[in-house]
C-alpha cells in the first residue's frame, strides 16, 4: 500500500474501489475503470484506457487488484491530476467541481444525490478528529442547507468543501 497516502485517502479509495467493482470480486475490469475514469472527468480513448489498465496491472494478472489502484491514485495525485493549470482555469474549475461530485457519491450511501445528517455526520467524522456531537452537526446543517431541505445537496456541498475555514 503506497505510503504517500493518508489513512482518509485510503478509506475514501477503499469506497471508490468497491463501488466500481460491481461483480464483487476484489477486482476492477478494465470496463470498470473506465467508469472510474469518466467518474473522475478524465475521458481517454479505447487506447487510452488499455495502456492505463496495462500499467496498472502490476502483477499482470489481467485484471487490478486494490493495492494497484492505490498506487495508480497515489500516481494521479502525485502528477497532479485535478489541479489548477492557469492556462486552463476553466477547463480545470469544471474537472475540479466534477471530483467533487464524486466525492458526493462516495458518501451518498443511499445514491439519492443528497448527504442526509446520519450520512453528514460520517463524513465529519471521517475526514475530522473523530466523533461530532448532534448539536455540532445540526449547526453545520444549518449552516449548509441553503435551500432549508434538511438535506445537503450537491451545490451545497461543494460550498462545503471549497470553504476557507
Amino acid at each position: 500500500m503506497p505510503d504517500r497516502l493518508t489513512l482518509e485517502q485510503r478509506k475514501e479509495f477503499r469506497k471508490v474501489f468497491d463501488a466500481y467493482d460491481k461483480d464483487g470480486t476484489g477486482h476492477i475490469s478494465q470496463a470498470e475503470l473506465g467508469e472510474v475514469l469518466a467518474e473522475m472527468n478524465l475521458h481517454t480513448s479505447g487506447q487510452e484506457l488499455k495502456d492505463i489498465y496495462e500499467n496498472t496491472d502490476i502483477d499482470k494478472s489481467g485484471s487490478i487488484e486494490f493495492h494497484e489502484f492505490l498506487v495508480m491514485m497515489a500516481d494521479a495525485i502525485d502528477a497532479g491530476v485535478g489541479e489548477d493549470d492557469e492556462d486552463d482555469e476553466d477547463v480545470n474549475t469544471e474537472k475540479f467541481t466534477e471530483e467533487l461530485r464524486a466525492q458526493l457519491k462516495i458518501w451518498d450511501e443511499n445514491g439519492d444525490g443528497k448527504i442526509s445528517s446520519s450520512e453528514l455526520r460520517k463524513f465529519v467524522e471521517t475526514v475530522g478528529d473523530g466523533a461530532v456531537s448532534a448539536k455540532v452537526l445540526e449547526d453545520l446543517i444549518v449552516e449548509l442547507d441553503t435551500n432549508r431541505n434538511g438535506v445537503i445537496e450537491y451545490n451545497e456541498f461543494i460550498v462545503m468543501l471549497t470553504q476557507d475555514s
